[in-house]
């Protein structure tokens, strides 16, 4: 793909904002390469939501400008599944760091593409005492209901 039109970087902006976007090289340059031995293409921007209605709000406009997206969330990928392959535009999603929901009776937790596995344990490192203690506890005890992989401690 070639470069981004001066109209399309301009509407981009106005969905996400001018600091949460960039055709800097330096920006493009590092989402060439995740953990993997792989090398993308070069992107022609790189945009940082941090809303939903933002991220539809891109996927609508790129759908109808033809430009092809790639997402990124961590960038740690071992297979190269985050870098682009056709250029166009990479929405990294880690701005979207939210945690939104914490549903212990499901044992299920509800977040924005951008959390982090180090975030979500670091949320419920609270323990001794409280909520996240108690829902990781219900959450080892599944795992482990005989208590065999780690005795007398949470299994995190």
């Amino acid at each position: 793909m070639k470069s981004l039109r001066e109209e399309q970087k301009k509407r981009l902006i106005e969905i996400v904002g001018a600091e949460n976007f960039s055709t800097g090289q330096s920006n493009l340059e590092l989402h060439l390469h995740d953990i993997s031995p792989h090398t993308g293409v070069l992107p022609s921007g790189v945009i940082w939501p941090t809303t939903t209605e933002e991220v539809a709000n891109i996927l609508k406009f790129t759908y109808h400008e033809n430009i092809p997206v790639t997402p990124w969330g961590a960038g740690t990928s071992t297979e190269g599944n985050p870098l682009p392959t056709a250029g166009g535009l990479v929405i990294n999603l880690t701005r979207m760091n939210r945690i939104l929901a914490i549903r212990e009776d499901d044992l299920q937790v509800d977040v924005q593409p951008g959390v982090l596995r180090k975030e979500l344990k670091r949320k419920f490192m609270r323990l001794e005492h409280g909520e996240s203690y108690d829902i990781m506890k219900k959450i080892k005890n599944m795992l482990d209901p005989k208590d065999l992989m780690n005795p007398g401690k949470i299994f995190i």
